[in-house]
């Protein structure tokens, strides 16, 4: 298994620096080598992981969904994945799915941009008090939070019209 994991290191690195090099498709190839060549549970979640960052930063939202979502299905703990799992279902329109991704990702490790993206989330599901509230929490965390504050203020505003 050591023997594995090394070789599977080194598909990693070479992906990473074929990406870089802006040779996308074969750094996916790669991480799918490395993901296939693993007995590793936590070398393919990370894999996985990486390709669904590489995928969403391509426009494929529906691999960088899949490829998330098999990372957090092996390891429940890849706060990263599930960032990019919730990041791509909202991508795609699908505000629930993307919502329990980032309730995951606040509950582990909050952050400015994650509340913000549980807010945008709230706000498509028509869940304005939830919204609210995730964009205030961002703000608590950081008071010059543009995004959180237009967000706010957006939720604010539709409140007063209705």
């Amino acid at each position: 298994m050591y023997m594995v994991d090394e070789v599977t290191e080194r598909i990693y690195q070479e992906a990473w620096r074929s990406w870089q090099d802006g040779h996308h498709a074969d750094a996916i190839r790669l991480l799918d080598n490395a993901i296939a060549s693993s007995d590793d549970y936590r070398i393919k979640s990370i894999c996985l992981y990486i390709k669904g960052h590489f995928a969403y930063t391509l426009g494929d939202y529906a691999l960088a969904a899949t490829a998330s979502r098999e990372a957090v299905d092996l390891m429940p703990r890849n706060v990263g994945a599930y960032r990019v799992l919730g990041m791509s279902q909202l991508r795609l329109g699908r505000y629930s799915a993307a919502a329990e991704a980032f309730e995951v990702v606040v509950i582990t490790d909050p952050d400015c941009s994650a509340l913000t993206l549980l807010a945008k989330a709230r706000i498509e599901l028509g869940d304005a008090a939830g919204a609210r509230q995730a964009a205030e929490r961002a703000l608590a965390l950081e008071p010059e939070w543009k995004e959180a504050r237009e967000l706010l203020k957006e939720i604010n505003d539709s409140a007063e019209r209705n």
